[in-house]
């Protein structure tokens, strides 16, 4: 007998292949604070744009400062400007799946700082993420669906 596979659809809007994600504090963050009975912030959803043409999966800065965390490492990363300083930072991500449920879960993701989103887009979602998951883009039918 075969795995379970999880399966979203979603229609490709004229911005491109656009979905929600959860953006949380990654899970060794969570931990004492469970362990303390201390309240755990609730992940937040995020509009994402999947890239395929980034590597790593960008966030904006809002949510990953709403969070009060602190960069784990910074690098110079290449852009199609040219160079760029990025602060990078760990965090949970997940994809909503069918409800209820969840597609895909990371408790740990490594994410680099994006400062200038684009317009109503809060993640750029990459190939780190990508990889961990099968992405079907059906053109005609104007839709992509993404399956674990």
């Amino acid at each position: 007998m075969g795995a379970y596979r999880m399966t979203q659809s979603y229609p490709i809007s004229a911005s491109g292949l656009l979905l929600d994600v959860m953006v949380g504090l990654p899970g060794k963050s969570m931990a004492p604070l469970v362990g303390a009975g201390e309240p755990v912030p609730a992940p937040i959803k995020s509009r994402a744009l999947i890239d395929s043409g980034t590597d790593v999966t960008c966030i904006a800065s809002s949510p990953l400062r709403g969070f009060g965390l602190n960069p784990v490492a910074n690098r110079t990363s290449r852009t199609l400007s040219g160079s760029v300083f990025v602060d990078l930072f760990e965090v949970s991500f997940s994809l909503p799946g069918p409800t209820p449920g969840l597609l895909l879960v990371l408790p740990q993701l490594v994410v680099i700082e994006m400062r200038s989103p684009p317009p109503d887009i809060n993640v750029l979602v990459g190939m780190d993420v990508l990889l961990q998951c099968v992405l079907h883009v059906d053109g005609p039918q104007r839709q992509f669906t993404v399956s674990t």
